[in-house]
């Protein structure tokens, strides 16, 4: 899929590494270029420092955001599977895109 960053580059689908085998699974890419598929993901996968560091050049209230979140009790808050299906709703809602649910909720 064309790349969320950077519009001229492709990137992988998958969510995690198992999401990614689903992937190669389904889609039958043959078993010599799994690896190298998988050495590609594992190889230019942000951590979590550069996903915090693109999300902080991308948009202003992002370090509030941080702030709050890193000195406050809400970092220890956990999301419950019908938390995640309104805001996986209210996203369809705002962008009129269909996100796969279930990389959410097994």
């Amino acid at each position: 899929m064309p790349s969320l960053r950077e519009p001229e580059k492709y990137q992988l689908r998958a969510f995690n590494e198992f999401r990614l085998k689903e992937y190669l699974e389904i889609y039958k890419i043959p078993k010599d270029s799994r690896q190298k598929i998988n050495n590609l993901y594992n190889h230019h996968i942000m951590s979590e420092k550069e996903v915090k560091e693109d999300l902080l050049k991308r948009a202003d209230f992002m370090e509030h955001l941080f702030d709050v979140w890193e000195n406050s009790n809400m970092k220890n808050m956990t999301i419950t599977s019908v938390g995640l299906s309104l805001a996986h709703a209210n996203y369809h809602i705002k962008t009129g895109k269909t996100l796969e649910l279930g990389i959410w909720i097994k």
